[in-house]
């Protein structure tokens, strides 16, 4: 759910004690610029999702692949 313009996932972890607490590392897409890079954290299972790392190298936003 959500993050539909991230495209390639790295990793998902889900909270043991919450399910509906999730976090994402996300690649974004492989060989073109995208600003849906980064780590993610939602606590409403999906619904919304809060930008919890971003990164940038030569103005272009930089890919997580794990958590």
């Amino acid at each position: 759910m959500g993050l539909k313009d991230s495209h390639h996932i790295g990793r998902i972890v889900i909270d043991p004690k919450d399910p509906n607490t999730v976090y994402v590392a996300a690649l974004g897409h492989l060989y073109t610029p995208n600003d849906e890079r980064g780590v993610y954290k939602t606590v409403d299972g999906g619904k919304t999702w809060t930008k919890s790392l971003e990164v940038k190298a030569d103005g272009r936003m930089v890919g997580a692949a794990t958590l």
